[in-house]
């Protein structure tokens, strides 16, 4: 007869074993990647808008800029 606490110990670490186990399937399956990266595109596109208005403004004196040389 195998002792209760023998048995616990024995279905803890399987437990443990079963979840290392799913998690490195869950990391290497096609359902992480796709949302790792977009994380990773929502933080580029955060940072994105965040720079557009200066991006917008550099591109307006660069546009005006033009303009004035083609009117010239």
């Amino acid at each position: 007869m195998i002792p209760i606490g023998m048995l616990s110990f024995m279905f803890r670490s399987s437990f443990i074993l079963k979840c290392t186990t799913y998690f490195s399937l869950f990391i290497n399956s096609k359902f992480l990647y796709p949302l790792l990266t977009y994380i990773s595109h929502s933080l580029l596109f955060n940072a994105f808008i965040r720079n557009y208005n200066h991006i917008k403004t550099l591109y307006g004196q660069m546009h005006s800029k033009f303009i004035i040389f083609e009117h010239v």
